[in-house]
């Protein structure tokens, strides 16, 4: 059929639209065209797409010409329109057939109503397949989330082994070097105490040559003590009878003095008497004469009792002097008794001596033999023995604990793999589940879809008796009879072709979902299984590091005997100690002081036994003069190095002093002057009248000095305000230098 233009008989007035109508193949092309473009949608569907594009399609476009070119047919009873320009169009197209009657409008229409419900039909289609693989996007997803937390916790899991064996390597590393720790402490107490065995000897040795001169001196002292006491009791036995002789005089002589005053007084009396009654010149004479005489003898006898007072204090304090010389001797003699202790101690101590001398001796060739361990003494021996049990026994302790560790992480890695074949088993459960699922909602699916399909069939059929009833009204029996009869024949013909395309349909859904879930489960089995073999390729390396570590505690407990016989034995372990020795080492040079210095005071106290048994002339011996000159050197020696120390240190306090206060000045902006009075500030933005302040050494005081009166004034208000209010020297300081800086730039 040619290609023309048709317009439709009944347009609506003051419109300008014209409605084509395309010929038959070109309709038969775009249904082909719409078929098409259905099959590359179901096609599209195939693929998984979380979201479809939901554009009008071709088809869409070529219904929507369809229906534009239909919606202007009426019928043929309908009122003709009395408008001039229907009017004119009804007279141009008065030649025209009716359009009801047109084969080509009926194939058109039946052409049209199969579009329409294929086009519906493939929507559906599309929007089952769509929410379909929006159901099975969410489950994947929520799988792929499950996934996904699972293998964060195995993850978790795995770092918690390696955390925990990480954990257990450190606390091996740590108790390897504890022992090292403890060797090496073991080997600084063998160098201790062998340091401190020397220093016994030298003390017990310098403490037996004391003892020797102290017990030599105290010898000499108690012989001195001796013969004093001896020459003390001779001159008290032979001052016992005079004494007694003098006291007995004295007292003969205070009765005749004691008489002689009484006689006086009678003279007196007579004297007296005689005066008053004397008649005879020459008896008064001889009176005197015997008055004279017993002056004299009277005067003479005070002065022999002044004599003999004098000799009885002398007596009494040499008397004073025998009694302290008495309790003198009971000391003396008390010394004597515990230097005879002392003596029999000494004789005691020496046999201990020889007896220690004689076990040094033979420790000494015990342990100055090839094979022994370095150590000096036998305590030193039995201390180290019995330090290397203890930590043999704490060791052993760390093995059973690292033993219990590793079988409870063995234990959790037997969980974990328990776990993972439960999840592997889970998993297929779930995999298989969903398939079963996604079967049984395809066939609802096709079910629903097949009943929906029927239902628009039977719509259709209802609209289109009534397009009938209401259009055609010639031959409607017939008509109506054949149109039922290609109604029937077309709805068998659609289903048939409904079951010929849906079985590919579903086929190909199926396969495709399928494929869909087959893929993401190969992509998360593939995961799992890395995770897997990850997981198990830890598990190896924890087993490896675990016979590694048992293999080391083993190694260890064999060290450990073979130390323990070792030492038991008394070998040298070179391995652990090491001898070394220094020409100028401060032991060596500490242990010639102390000889040298011994050696001294041997010769010192040598040379003043010497001077005591030849009991020589006053004065200290040559050896004392030399003991002194070498400590006056030793001193001298000491006073130059903490006089070098001294000046070493204010040389090091100037330069720290200096380098604080150009600190002080280049970052806080004052020059800082430390004096007798007092510590001054100078303000670095001040000019040549500025003052500068003085805060005393003990912080109680704060003036100004120097500077313009004016400022000073300022300056004082401010330590008025700063430091007296706000008790803040600190702020004082930034207000002053904040003043200064405003001002330099005002004038600047």
């Amino acid at each position: 059929m040619s290609d023309h233009n048709r317009y439709h008989p009944y347009i609506n007035a003051g419109s300008a639209i014209r409605n084509r109508v395309a010929e038959t193949p070109a309709t038969c092309d775009r249904l082909e065209n719409a078929s098409t473009i259905t099959s590359s949608a179901q096609t599209s569907i195939a693929t998984p797409r979380p979201i479809l594009d939901t554009t009008p399609s071709r088809a869409a476009r070529t219904l929507e010409s369809l229906d534009s070119i239909l919606a202007g047919f009426r019928p043929r009873h309908m009122a003709k329109d009395t408008s001039p320009s229907k009017q004119s169009v009804s007279s141009a197209d008065s030649g025209i057939l009716d359009i009801n009657a047109d084969p080509e409008v009926i194939d058109l229409r039946k052409q049209l109503k199969d579009a329409r419900r294929e086009a519906r039909e493939q929507k559906m289609k599309l929007e089952r397949r769509v929410a379909d693989m929006e159901l099975t996007q969410n489950t994947q997803t929520a799988q792929l989330n499950e996934a996904t937390h699972r293998i964060e916790s195995l993850e978790a899991d795995r770092k918690l082994l390696m955390k925990k064996e990480a954990t257990a390597v450190t606390e091996l590393d740590n108790a390897l070097k504890q022992a090292s720790a403890a060797r090496d402490s073991y080997e600084k107490t063998i160098s201790i105490l062998r340091r401190e065995n020397v220093e016994v000897k030298e003390s017990s040795s310098f403490r037996i040559s004391e003892y020797e001169a102290t017990t030599s001196d105290l010898r000499f002292t108690n012989q001195q003590l001796a013969e004093s006491v001896a020459t003390l009791q001779r001159r008290v036995s032979e001052m016992e009878p005079e004494l007694n002789t003098m006291v007995s005089a004295r007292q003969q002589d205070r009765a005749e003095f004691i008489q002689l005053q009484a006689e006086l007084m009678e003279a007196r009396h007579a004297v007296t008497n005689a005066t008053m009654s004397s008649k005879d010149d020459q008896s008064i004479g001889v009176l005197q004469k015997q008055l004279h005489d017993q002056i004299v003898h009277i005067q003479k006898l005070e002065a022999t009792n002044k004599q003999l007072q004098d000799d009885n204090a002398s007596f009494r304090i040499h008397r004073e002097n025998i009694e302290r010389l008495h309790e003198e001797n009971a000391r003396l003699e008390a010394q004597l008794a515990l230097m005879n202790d002392l003596r029999k101690r000494c004789a005691e101590l020496e046999v201990e001596v020889a007896k220690l001398q004689g076990e040094k001796l033979r420790w000494t060739t015990f342990l100055e033999k090839q094979d022994n361990t370095g150590m000096d003494s036998p305590y030193a021996l039995s201390k180290e023995l019995a330090k290397n049990r203890m930590e043999i026994v704490i060791l052993k302790d760390r093995i059973g604990e690292h033993g219990a560790k590793m079988k409870a992480k063995d234990q959790y890695i037997s969980q974990l793999e328990h776990q993972a074949h439960e999840f592997d088993s889970k998993l297929r459960q779930v995999e298989e589940q969903y398939i079963s699922e996604l079967r049984t909602s395809k066939r609802l699916e096709r079910a629903s879809a097949f009943a929906q399909r029927e239902t628009e069939v039977l719509r259709e059929q209802l609209k289109s008796y009534d397009m009938e009833e209401a259009n055609l009204t010639l031959n409607y029996d017939a008509v109506k009879s054949e149109r039922i009869k290609s109604l029937e024949a077309m709805i068998d013909e659609y289903r048939q072709r409904i079951i010929q395309l849906e079985s590919p349909s579903d086929e190909g859904t199926h396969r495709s979902g399928r494929s869909i879930s087959t893929s993401v489960i190969e992509k998360q089995s593939a995961e799992l299984a890395l995770e897997l073999r990850q997981v198990q390729k830890a598990l190896d390396d924890l087993r490896t590091e675990n016979t590694l570590l048992v293999k080391q505690v083993d190694a260890a407990d064999d060290q450990i005997q073979l130390l323990e016989t070792a030492i038991g034995r008394g070998e040298y372990n070179r391995g652990t100690t090491k001898v070394l020795q220094l020409r100028n080492n401060p032991e060596s040079e500490e242990f010639a002081i102390r000889q040298s210095t011994l050696q001294a005071l041997q010769g010192e106290n040598q040379s003043l036994r010497d001077r005591l048994a030849d009991r020589g002339d006053a004065g200290l011996p040559i050896a004392s003069f030399k003991a002194l000159e070498a400590e006056r050197e030793k001193l001298q020696k000491d006073l130059t190095k903490s006089e070098t120390k001294l000046l070493r240190l204010r040389t090091a306090y100037q330069a720290k002093a200096t380098e604080y206060r150009e600190a002080v000045f280049k970052y806080l902006g004052y020059k800082v002057d430390l004096g007798d009075e007092g510590i001054r500030f100078a303000p670095l933005h001040g000019d040549i009248n500025e003052p500068c302040i003085q805060i005393s050494n003990d912080g109680t005081g704060i003036r100004v000095l120097k500077g313009d009166q004016t400022r000073a004034g300022e300056v004082d208000g401010m330590i008025l305000r700063w430091v007296k209010e706000q008790k803040s020297i600190p702020g004082f300081f930034a207000s002053w230098i904040l003043d200064l800086l405003q001002r330099h730039r005002r004038t600047t």
